[in-house]
């Protein structure tokens, strides 16, 4: 199961070392050794974003799930980013896009079947008031 990243623009290197479950040394130690260009403060402190987190859960889950060796880690991990920037740049197919996306006809409808269900119900209470309404006269 992922661990939940809070939606921030920065996280610093306690946060996530708190996320990915890896000591802030080993984050560091990464850092150099994959190459990840992270934004860093005046002050020279370490800020991570999504893309950074994400990319050091591929890394944890290469080197301590699969087994991968650094150097075969960092084979891998080439070859997933050429296949995501490959699969940004497929076109979209427009009509699965539709699959999930109800017509406003099909909405007047339903709002249509609702108004008559509502009259109907009010209808009914109409008439089983009615009764009442005669005792009070």
């Amino acid at each position: 199961m992922e661990p939940i990243v809070p939606d921030k623009y920065f996280y610093k290197i306690g946060e996530v070392a708190e996320i990915t479950s890896l000591e802030p040394y080993v984050l560091r130690y990464w850092e150099t050794e994959f190459h990840l260009k992270l934004t860093k403060t005046k002050n020279n402190q370490r800020l991570y974003q999504k893309k950074d987190i994400r990319r050091i859960q591929d890394i944890k889950q290469l080197l301590y799930d699969e087994k991968f060796t650094i150097k075969g880690a960092k084979k891998k991990l080439k070859d997933l980013s050429k296949k995501r920037r490959e699969e940004k740049k497929k076109p979209l197919n427009q009509m699965g896009l539709l699959d999930n996306v109800k017509s406003f006809a099909s909405d007047r409808e339903i709002l249509a079947k609702l108004k008559q269900d509502v009259e109907s119900a009010l209808d009914i209470l109409d008439k089983e008031y009615q009764p009442f309404d005669n005792m009070k006269g």
